[in-house]
């Protein structure tokens, strides 16, 4: 995927793995230097951390105009994330699906189920 942006969009991705203690910790310390621009774009958070990142104002608001096709995503599930409200702040994948690619030449009878 990185070939793809960087060359249809000029983006350049370098994924981070790091566990929530040092990104925190990162996003703590581009706040209290006032950098602009901090080392971190994006980041996958989960409700937990998400409470704690909003609650210590390292989020950035307005994220559903700035993703192009946020439209498409179900409206109710981007009002909360565990129980706390997005305000805008994040874009929840909840309301999490299943779905079952088959063969039909090989497949007479699709579960009905989990």
């Amino acid at each position: 995927m990185t070939p793809h942006l960087e060359e249809s969009y000029n983006i350049e991705l370098n994924r981070v793995a790091m566990d929530t203690v040092e990104f925190i910790r990162r996003l703590s310390l581009d706040m209290k230097a006032d950098i602009p621009v901090g080392a971190i774009d994006a980041v996958w958070i989960n409700g937990d951390n998400f409470r704690n990142a909003k609650e210590a104002g390292f989020l950035r608001d307005g994220l559903m105009e700035r993703v192009p096709n946020a439209e498409l995503l179900n409206e109710t599930v981007q009002q909360s994330v565990a129980g706390n409200p997005t305000e805008d702040l994040e874009l929840p994948w909840g309301n999490e699906q299943f779905i079952l690619h088959y063969d039909e030449a090989k497949v007479d009878n699709l579960p009905q189920s989990f």
